[in-house]
């Protein structure tokens, strides 16, 4: 009792309460809002209670107003009141008749005794809510003090969540026998929140690129070079929150206990570790950040700061990393890497391969010799007289008579925009500016398939039969260890050429599903000349005028057709 003793004399101190409400200043008093009312008919103890205080009420019934403070309305307002409003009028009911016993000293209820003031107390049946009532006074009955109302809450075993303001208030409202205050609120429980990751590094590829005043991108922005030295920081790691349990105004802890948060999956890849507290995820080793496979990765970077030439004594390039250039490939080069390779100059006649992406800053000149291969996109200010594999997109300025095969899309809808002469096979969609030109050079365009798995589906094929030849060749001759070990190795040759089939053949089958799902063969320019060819499948159609703002596709009897065209 000491404790809540203590509380209230802290209150009183702290707002300068007094016991008598003729000097209790209105400032003090809370602004209090409506929430609900519950109408109470004359047939209800509760109304002859009332009636005993003010005998001229001429009301039909009465209403019972539910009060709260500014401190707990977004909780009451939330509350479902629906079922307590029952249960509030059995409990008043009880306390009402009880309340009329005490009032009369004859059986005949002639003659009434003097009752101060009392509180009644309800807890709701979920214990999150706890009202206060006061019974008015009969007779010559006094006024309940702050203390008294506190005391009887205190009693009915309601300790937490407390409007104390609200409560001291009670005496001095004039409306204060038709009002049910809300004195004290429970606490929800609050599942804890889920770790989660703040990336200091972009997961997406080209999310920076930009296009200067003239539409040119700036392929130095492709966000592929993000170097980082060991011990930098790559993520935050946020760690989960406790899930806060919940209390009732008596105390008690509800069920079931709320959730706590999960931990984030961290992205952790090669080359990088946590920090000692677990809170950042850094680099190992100085190179650049990649995201590959939902990880981050540092992978080691070769810098190379002048021109490639034929003629230098290590002129072919074969790295477990990524490349950067920082000038032209001359002919006859042949440069291959596992990460991305960025090039700042001007590609002749090489060979380049790719794991990841391809940026050529200068483009490419190709002298009909120069071959592009890249299990990601490929990104070039110009390509010319080049072929071009890429398992993704193929992006350029301008792509002049090459062969480029994309399982993805190929767009050149910047700088100048056009695609002339050559083929281009596309998986899903082809966007220029321009394809084709006033002199009417050939230009094929076939939309749909795979093509780089194709390409890559006849070499196996090429290969497979070769191998069975050598099979052939040395299962005829002698019986040898030596024959017996070249045998051995040719069967397993086989056995990884079949596998990679059957990888690519489960990708066109998940490709044929895809369209049939969300047919995206398109070819979109904003003009097209005659001489272009396009393919979708089986179905032929080439262009015989020239068109502005037209879309080539299939149309709804599954024909080659403009689709849009002005």
């Amino acid at each position: 009792m000491a404790v809540w003793e203590t509380l209230f004399s802290k209150k009183n101190k702290d707002t300068n309460l007094k016991e008598n409400s003729e000097n209790l200043k209105t400032s003090n008093i809370p602004n209090n809002k409506t929430l609900s009312a519950i109408v109470i008919s004359p047939e209800h103890p509760f109304f002859v209670v009332h009636k005993l205080h003010n005998p001229n009420i001429e009301q039909n019934s009465i209403y019972l107003n539910l009060i709260c403070s500014d401190k707990n309305f977004d909780f009451a307002s939330n509350y479902n009141y629906k079922s307590e409003k029952e249960i509030i009028l059995k409990s008043l009911d009880i306390a009402a008749n009880r309340r009329l016993n005490q009032a009369f000293l004859d059986k005949e209820k002639k003659i009434l005794n003097d009752l101060d003031e009392e509180a009644f107390v309800y807890i709701s049946s979920d214990k999150m809510l706890a009202c206060v009532l006061i019974f008015p006074p009969v007779g010559n009955g006094e006024k309940l003090k702050n203390s008294k109302i506190l005391q009887n809450v205190i009693d009915r075993g309601v300790s937490f969540g407390l409007d104390f303001d609200l409560l001291y208030s009670i005496p001095q409202d004039e409306k204060r026998y038709l009002s049910l205050y809300l004195i004290a609120c429970g606490k929800t429980p609050v599942d804890g929140k889920d770790g989660y990751i703040v990336e200091l590094y972009s997961t997406e590829v080209y999310t920076n690129m930009e296009k200067n005043e003239i539409s040119h991108v700036d392929y130095a922005h492709l966000n592929l070079s993000r170097r980082i030295q060991k011990g930098g920081v790559i993520c935050e790691i946020v760690p989960p929150t406790v899930g806060v349990s919940g209390i009732t105004v008596t105390r008690d802890l509800l069920v079931p206990p709320p959730k706590d948060g999960q931990v984030a999956v961290i992205p952790k890849g090669r080359n990088t570790c946590l920090s000692k507290d677990g809170r950042y995820l850094v680099a190992e080793k100085d190179g650049n950040v990649t995201y590959v496979g939902e990880k981050f990765q540092v992978k080691p970077i070769l810098e190379i700061s002048h021109d490639i030439k034929s003629i230098d004594e290590q002129h072919d390039i074969n790295f477990l990393g990524d490349i950067h250039i920082h000038g032209d490939i001359c002919s006859g080069v042949t440069i291959r890497a596992t990460g991305d390779i960025q090039i700042d100059g001007v590609v002749e006649a090489c060979n380049i391969e790719a794991g990841e992406n391809i940026v050529v800053l200068g483009g490419v000149q190709g002298q009909y010799n120069a071959t592009l291969r890249s299990h990601k996109g490929i990104y070039a200010k110009y390509l010319e007289h080049c072929h071009v594999y890429a398992q993704d997109v193929v992006q350029a300025d301008c792509i002049i008579d090459c062969n480029v095969y994309s399982n993805g899309t190929v767009t050149a809808k910047t700088g100048l925009g056009a695609i002339v002469c050559g083929k281009i096979h596309s998986a899903n969609q082809v966007s220029a500016k321009v394809i084709g030109s006033k002199a009417e050079q050939q230009i094929d365009i076939i939309l749909g398939g795979l093509p780089c798995d194709e390409t890559e589906k006849e070499q196996i094929e090429t290969e497979l039969n070769k191998i069975s030849n050598e099979m052939n060749i040395v299962s005829a001759k002698p019986k040898s260890p030596k024959n017996d070990e070249m045998l051995s190795k040719l069967r397993l040759n086989q056995c990884i050429a079949k596998m990679k089939l059957d990888k690519i053949q489960k990708e066109f089958d998940k490709y044929n599903l895809k369209i049939c799902d969300n047919d995206t063969r398109l070819l979109v320019c904003d003009k097209i000349y005659p001489k272009t060819c396009v393919k979708i499948g089986k179905d032929f159609f080439e262009v015989e005028y020239e068109k502005s703002n037209c879309i080539i596709g299939l149309n709804k009897d599954k024909n080659i057709d403009y689709i849009s065209n002005n």
